[in-house]
């Protein structure tokens, strides 16, 4: 897929939580940043995962980057 229709399919939200995740949180963690349950940080994790056709966390992380839906420097808006 191109970049753009990759983009596009991810929700802010699960570009967020996967830009944590490429920071090192765990779910736990993720809630926390985004004021929501560990249940609805997973809910995106695994949306984006499957959006992305990613069978691990990591993975996910490495095709948001590679295909410049986050950014590979940390701290870095994922937006």
């Amino acid at each position: 897929m191109e970049e753009s229709v990759h983009q596009e399919l991810l929700t802010d939200r699960e570009r967020d939580v996967l830009s944590l995740i490429s920071q090192g949180k765990s779910s736990k963690e993720i809630a926390r940043c985004l004021a929501i349950s560990v249940g609805g940080a997973n809910f995106h994790v695994n949306n984006a995962m499957k959006k992305l056709g990613a069978t691990t966390r990591a993975q996910a992380v490495a095709l948001a980057i590679f295909h410049g839906i986050i950014s590979a420097r940390p701290n870095s808006p994922s937006r």
